[in-house]
């Protein structure tokens, strides 16, 4: 269905309509389908790039302002239409908890981008998301999946506006420094802008080039926006002083345990900060980041990864390795090791320390490139060890790029996976311009001791992407999860991106 190409127009408008039509059921993604009409729109500018996972990366603007006020004239603005539609299928449903649901949604961004005056610029994003199609019930937001990203559960809207991006930046020859609402890609942190509205920070970071060849990095953020949230909230504290899960940290991955009211019982303040630094280097091949993240008086974290390029006439062999090391800084006291916030001493649910948040993680993988194809394979595998979970409610995930498949959270406790992958641009073996996959097979042995949920599962995730244009992209996503228990499903997912 994502399969429109640079085709005879007739042929291809005939297509368009076939996805429409189709896509009427899926809600928003038949508005966006009428974008890729024959003589669709081309790039408008040469400052930003659209890549395979959605993300859009900007470059800086090149001409600078020679008054206060060319700093508005010589900016930019920068718009994106986007649909996301999802089907989630549980293998054994259950009424009021696991429950088959679908959802669509319709957005967008209008992005400003002032140019700099002697160094000095600035940004603001307003974003929005409506599901213009579906009326729901705050029962039927309890049910959503990965669909909870199209609406805002805390204000229980499914129609909302936001400024996700609000920040000042000065830009210098060594570096640069940022204030405000930011995206910011590290080892912990990142936008994950696959659905709406990016995952963003409240804060400062800075970046500092010593060399051409080693980065330094450091940020501070004392609140969080994630992808579904109409305001900031804590980096960690979940729930609020009113109990509500919804409106303060609620990530997927979020401890359960670091709530507002375990906080105050255990005499700490449920207000949080998040300190990041990391050092990269990178030359002939050798990549090398050594991270580390700091909240205090409850968690700290470091993360070193490196890896080489060994390039052949025909092949191309990347191996990489990673360790992940995790610190109990208070937060086991108020918490507990389980992210689900269910383990004590009268409960130890298999840890060995049911109190403690000391953890970590060992990652290895190898990628093979095959020259002539443009095909990469990848094989990964990860080993969490039998300690405490691991804290990672900032959508940089601790097994991202080595076994982590489509919405798997495979970082709890003594978890050992492995993951196959393949990656490639189609174009060279079919007579099909712009499609591309991206195949992988996760198999995650876990830990049936640590409670509920700990089963056994295999996922099977398949992405297929199709570049309609320079400006215009589109992607179909399925995963097939098996597991020991009953919560195994299927999952398939359309998304429709347009920048103009």
């Amino acid at each position: 269905m994502l399969a429109l190409v640079e085709c005879a127009p007739d042929l291809r408008s005939q297509l368009c309509k076939q996805l429409l039509l189709h896509s009427v059921h899926c809600g928003a993604a038949g508005l966006a389908a009428l974008l890729i009409l024959p003589g669709g729109a081309q790039a408008q500018d040469a400052y930003r790039s659209l890549a395979g996972n959605m993300v859009v990366s900007y470059s800086p603007l090149l001409d600078s302002a020679e008054s206060p006020l060319e700093v508005l004239t010589k900016g930019e603005i920068y718009g994106r239409i986007r649909s996301n539609s999802f089907r989630w299928d549980w293998e054994e449903p259950v009424p009021g908890a696991l429950v088959d649901h679908e959802i669509a949604g319709l957005g967008g961004s209008i992005v400003f981008k002032s140019a700099d005056y002697r160094g000095l610029g600035f940004t603001v994003g307003a974003y929005g998301t409506s599901t213009p199609w579906q009326n729901f019930e705050l029962n039927d937001y309890r049910a959503l999946k990965a669909g909870k990203d199209l609406v805002s559960r805390g204000s229980r809207d499914g129609e909302y506006a936001v400024i996700g991006e609000a920040f000042l930046q000065w830009q210098g020859d060594r570096g640069q420094l940022r204030a405000g609402r930011q995206i910011y890609e590290s080892a912990f942190t990142a936008s994950n802008d696959t659905k709406m509205i990016p995952n963003t920070f409240d804060g400062v970071s800075a970046q500092f080039n010593a060399t051409a060849d080693t980065h330094l990095y450091a940020a501070w953020f004392d609140g969080q926006k994630l992808r579904d949230h109409r305001h900031a909230h804590d980096v960690l504290t979940f729930r609020d002083a009113n109990g509500d899960p919804w409106r303060n940290q609620d990530d997927a991955g979020v401890h359960r345990g670091l709530s507002f009211q375990n906080f105050v019982d255990a005499g700490q303040s449920p207000e949080n900060e998040l300190w990041i630094a990391s050092l990269d280097h990178g030359r002939d091949g050798f990549q090398a980041r050594l991270s580390t993240l700091l909240v205090p008086d409850v968690v700290g974290q470091a993360a070193i990864e490196a890896s080489r390029k060994f390039a052949g006439e025909r092949w191309v062999l990347t191996p990489a390795v990673k360790y992940f090391h995790q610190q109990d800084r208070g937060g086991g006291a108020v918490g507990g090791a389980s992210l689900l916030g269910n383990a004590g001493p009268d409960n130890p649910l298999g840890y060995r320390d049911p109190d403690s948040l000391d953890g970590g993680m060992l990652a290895a993988r190898v990628d093979i490139r095959h020259i002539g194809s443009g095909l990469d394979f990848r094989f990964g595998y990860t080993d969490v060890f039998d300690e405490g979970d691991l804290v990672a409610p900032w959508r940089g995930f601790p097994t991202g790029g080595y076994t982590r498949a489509m919405g798997q959270y495979n970082w709890r406790s003594n978890t050992r996976s492995w993951m196959v992958q393949l990656k490639g641009d189609l174009s060279r073996f079919l007579p099909w311009d712009g499609l591309g996959i991206l195949a992988r097979f996760a198999d995650m042995d876990l830990d049936e001791s640590k409670g509920a949920g700990m089963t056994d599962r295999t996922a099977f995730n398949v992405d297929l992407t199709q570049r309609f244009t320079a400006s215009t992209m589109g992607r179909f996503r399925s995963v097939f999860v098996n597991d020991d228990g009953p919560t195994g499903y299927n999952e398939y997912r359309i998304e429709l991106n347009y920048l103009f």
